[in-house]
């Protein structure tokens, strides 16, 4: 009973959150933690951190999601991440968003 309460359980609230934020519009989840950013073309990625003891005798579980928008010419994309952490009565965001910038590995050429 004590293993899911203290592992499980935020495992299975941050599952859920990941689930709503899928079936959610991208819009929406820029509007409220990322000022509005966000479009068409912008795609959610999920990221679970590998959880410490610290984490587990707090009974939570930090991730981040990143919304990643369109890929430049010069193939840089902007990533914006906000971090959480899940315990057992919810989900509540940790700290401020940030903004990166990332060179996509992918190698688009006119050389077919």
């Amino acid at each position: 009973m004590l293993l899911y309460i203290f592992y499980y359980k935020p495992l299975a609230i941050a599952r859920s959150f990941f689930r709503t934020l899928n079936s959610s519009n991208v819009h929406s989840f820029g509007d409220k933690y990322f000022n509005g950013m966000g479009d068409d073309t912008a795609r959610l990625e999920q990221n679970i951190a590998e959880r410490s003891w610290s984490d587990f005798v707090r009974c939570r579980v930090r991730f981040s999601v990143s919304m990643c928008g369109h890929i430049t010419p010069q193939r840089y994309q902007e990533i914006c991440t906000q971090d959480f952490f899940a315990t057992l009565v919810g989900v509540k965001p940790e700290g401020d968003g940030y903004v990166k910038v990332r060179q996509h590995p992918l190698v688009f050429s006119d050389d077919h």
